[in-house]
């Protein structure tokens, strides 16, 4: 045997069994004995002729890739995070397992679904902030928008919307003609019922639709697009602070408006016209007013509308997210 691996070692040729215990010896000239030679283990015949391993493993050792960790969970109730405000790190909680994520919403948030009763409410609370802070403007808007063209010679019956609000508050006339024809809301649609039935209550449908589909689009829109910018990374759109909600709603009130005053104009002239006037309705009005007054006259109020967009609509997006929070707080089941 002694031999045999004399000359094996002599030849440069391999021994043992398999590919995994191969060496590889050069022949030494002075007929080494094989048995001064450093006998292999097979582990360090296994890494002989291999590529140097990465750093961080040991020699011999080849693992499987380990799959990605599963993300941290957390409970959503007990200590809120810093990061989002939801999730907590405490487990103190005993239901609703959640997940943090780089947003800083959470899966729990995510899945909640949309209340229809508290949306109502909350909708009816920012529509009564809205009317509360811009009605007074909107008198002044309608009653540019509605009075006379001025005889050759003379001057306008209002020569801009804080002359207009001037004169409001001095005479305080129902109409641009000066007549108090109506005591009240429910004596107005009391005598419209009688004069022209159910289609007088409903008069100026068309252009109301005209005015408010593309203007709530374009309002909504604006609103969650603005949002979307004020919320800090790491933060919920739910907690943003009070002076960007008021930001973003003026804002998106300004571009509402933008839109609508046009069909506002030819509605506001086609409600208050005497009956029969406009038979063929908003294209009569249309006609009219840009032959006799120009395409400017399609912006009339324009200045007042603009003066009250921004604050009455800053404040019907406070009161419905004012109110939204205090439903979910005191009627999280709801």
């Amino acid at each position: 045997m002694r031999r045999v691996e004399e000359k094996t070692l002599k030849s440069g040729k391999t021994f043992g069994r398999g590919k995994a215990n191969r060496l590889h010896f050069q022949p030494s000239p002075e007929g080494v004995r094989a048995s001064s030679v450093p006998q292999a283990t097979p582990t360090e015949g296994r890494d002989i002729g291999r590529k140097p391993p990465p750093s961080g493993r040991r020699t011999g050792q080849f693992r499987r890739p380990q799959a990605p960790a599963p993300p941290a969970r957390k409970w959503v109730k007990g200590w809120r995070c810093q990061r989002c405000g939801w999730c907590s790190g405490a487990g103190q909680a005993r239901n609703r397992l959640t997940q943090c994520r780089p947003d800083g919403r959470t899966m729990a948030d995510e899945a909640k679904p949309i209340s229809p009763l508290k949306n109502l409410l909350a909708g009816g609370f920012g529509g009564m902030c809205l009317v509360f802070v811009g009605h007074p403007l909107d008198t002044v808007k309608v009653r540019l928008q509605t009075q006379p063209p001025s005889l050759p010679g003379q001057p306008p019956m209002y020569s801009g919307t804080f002359d207009c609000f001037r004169k409001t508050l001095v005479r305080e006339i129902q109409a641009s003609s000066g007549e108090t024809k109506y005591t009240g809301a429910l004596d107005c649609a009391k005598k419209l019922y009688q004069e022209s039935g159910i289609r007088g209550i409903y008069k100026g449908t068309v252009l109301t639709l005209m005015r408010d589909v593309p203007a709530s689009g374009m309002y909504f829109m604006t609103y969650e697009w603005l949002k979307n910018i004020f919320t800090p990374e790491g933060k919920s759109v739910s907690e943003l602070s009070v002076p960007r909600i008021l930001v973003a709603g003026g804002i998106a009130g300004i571009f509402n408006w933008a839109v609508a005053i046009p069909p506002d104009v030819l509605k506001s002239r086609f409600q208050t016209a005497p009956p029969g006037k406009y038979p063929n309705g908003f294209r009569d009005v249309l006609r009219e007013l840009i032959r006799d007054e120009g395409v400017t006259s399609l912006y009339k109020g324009f200045n007042a509308v603009m003066i009250r967009a921004f604050p009455a609509n800053a404040a019907c997006f406070l009161g419905f997210e004012v109110a939204m929070k205090f439903l979910n707080w005191a009627t999280p089941n709801l």
